[in-house]
Parts: C-alpha cells; structure tokens; sequence
C-alpha cells in the first residue's frame, strides 16, 4: 500500500482510519547521531523524513528543539505544518499548508508586517516528494523518494495527501516554506545560533498575538470572499 510524503493513498481494501493512525500519528522520525530529527537516509544517501500530524499525543517528539517554539505556535493557531527543520546551522525552516491561496496571502502580509531582514517566505504550488509501503502483517513501514510526476498528477497527489492526512476537504493546496536565517549572514556561529533563537521568538509571540488569525478563521472568510468565483486546481 503506498503513499507519499503527505501521503496520497490509494486504499480498496485498508481501513483508512487504521492506515492514517499508522503514517501519520505514529513517531516514525527518531534522532540521529548529528541531533537532526528524521527518518534517516534511502539507499542513495538522500534524507527521509515523515510528515506528522500535529494532534499525534508524541508529536513534540518529532519536532527539533530550536524550531519548536514556532511550530507549537503554529499548532496553536491550527495551522498544518508539513515539516520543519531548526537549522544547522543555518535555514531554519517550516512548512505550512493553506486551503486556499487568499489564506496564505494574508498570512504572508502579516508576517511581511515583521520586516525582518532575516525572514524569508517562499510561496509554492507542490509538496509531495516521498511514497511509503505499508506492511500491515509486521507493522513495518519503508520510505523512498518519489519519481518525478506530470503537474496534473501532482496537483492530484498533493490535494489527495493533504486532505487524508489532516482531514480536510479542500479543492487545491497551497503551501509555504518560512525560512529564518536564509542565507549566510556573515555572523559568528554563537551570533547566527542567538539571531535565529531570537527571531523565532519573535515569529512566535506574533502568530499567537489576538490580531493574527487562526487557522480556522482565516478559511471561513476565504470561502466566503471566494464563493463566486472558485477555481478548483488553478495555480496561481
């Protein structure tokens, strides 16, 4: 039984509640020698991780401890995060996924709102990237990075995935990668580790402020502001 990173599946005989139970509320990424948090390497040498979702009872597990801060404040606002990385040591990163591109934009311009010098938002289309083999009679669960697929396919997978793993609904995803410390900045490293705690923080407090909207609230009013005018699976 397969599925991607964010898991599109195809499921005719699997019950689905046990199959999400197992890919995404499991603790599937562990830490490694170097402190990284993943799920190791394929047979390439190319990183693996898995995708949790954010209401698994172990999920601070699964989190690295200097992005943490952002993610649980994220959580808190009910966005989905896809995945996240503090840094090493630079780029510390979280991905975040929208259900509509109004969502995102609005998200985006409040951040944007910080004019920070060390915040980078990279906003994109696609996101599935791995596929998974599910062994239900060992429990056993292997990971490899997906080929290469057509955009149609893509779009597919992505809404499919998505929708499974945080039981959704939505005709399209759109997602955003939140970079802090993008590029080399010409600090120390005790300087770049202090610059990136602190502006997390900062991303932190302002998410979980009353003027920045939760996750749930942003959708109702894209739905309505967009209910005229739908446009199921055209990239903007």
């Amino acid at each position: 039984m397969k599925k991607n990173e964010a898991n599109s599946i195809e499921m005719p005989t699997i019950d689905k509640r046990e199959l999400r139970s197992k890919l995404f509320f499991s603790p599937l990424n562990r830490i490694q020698d170097d402190g990284r948090i993943n799920a190791g390497v394929d047979e390439n040498g190319l990183l693996l991780a898995h995708s949790i979702h954010p209401d698994f009872d172990g999920f601070r597990t699964q989190i690295e401890d200097g992005i943490w801060p952002l993610v649980s404040a994220l959580k808190e606002k009910e966005y989905p995060t896809i995945d996240s990385c503090e840094g090493h040591p630079l780029r510390a990163r979280v991905k975040i996924g929208f259900g509509t591109k109004l969502c995102r934009d609005k998200f985006m311009n409040s951040l944007q709102s910080l004019d920070s010098k060390y915040i980078d938002l990279v906003p994109h289309n696609h996101c599935v990237n791995m596929e998974s083999n599910v062994d239900f009679e060992s429990g056993k669960i292997s990971t490899k990075r997906m080929q290469s697929t057509d955009n149609i396919e893509l779009n597919k997978l992505n809404t499919d995935s998505f929708n499974f793993q945080f039981d959704k609904n939505f005709p399209q995803w759109f997602f955003l990668d939140l970079y802090i410390l993008p590029e080399e900045v010409g600090l120390s490293h005790v300087e770049i580790m202090e610059t990136k705690s602190k502006i997390i923080s900062k991303i932190s407090k302002h998410i979980c402020s009353q003027e920045f909207p939760a996750f749930n609230i942003s959708l109702r009013k894209s739905k309505r502001e967009m209910s005229k005018n739908r446009t199921p699976f055209k990239n903007n």
